[in-house]
């Protein structure tokens, strides 16, 4: 079980510790908290970008489901980008899907211990997806990458 664990001293000085479970759960309620900061116009503007950045398709399954894939013609990773989530790095193989990894990374700023940058969410995916365009060498040296089974990758 993954968590934190914090050693503090109570008032009679003597060491003591907690252990905070880490889970999906405990994510998604402090990114809710976050939410309350981004300015809901800030991100109805951004959701118009997409659509001259992606097809058609991919800008209605966005607008729809939060999610598009695109895969790098230099690298072959596909990349799941996903509203208010990690992207997700995968590689196709015959037998599947590999997945390698849930690549975090918030350009100005993040709210510690939740999936929430300062910028509004879709902001954030356009910058991911501009990234991985532009250097996915720097993007891949930028972002955090947790395992896919981490509570911190969003699955």
């Amino acid at each position: 079980m993954m968590g934190r664990v914090s050693v503090f001293r109570d008032q009679s000085g003597r060491a003591r510790f907690g252990f905070e479970p880490e889970n999906r759960l405990n994510f998604t309620l402090r990114t809710l908290e976050a939410a309350q900061a981004w300015p809901i116009e800030a991100e109805q503007k951004a959701q118009k970008k997409p659509a001259g950045l992606i097809s058609t398709n991919d800008f209605e399954l966005y607008q729809l489901t939060g999610h598009f894939s695109e895969t790098s013609k230099r690298s072959q990773v596909t990349y799941l980008f996903r509203k208010g989530r990690p992207t997700i790095a995968l590689r196709d193989r015959e037998e599947g899907s590999y997945w390698l990894c849930a690549l975090c990374l918030h350009p100005i700023g993040y709210y510690g211990n939740t999936w929430a940058g300062v910028m509004c969410p879709t902001d954030e995916v356009i910058a991911h997806l501009l990234m991985m365009r532009g250097s996915e060498e720097k993007y891949w040296a930028n972002a955090n990458q947790h395992p896919i089974d981490h509570p911190a990758a969003g699955i």
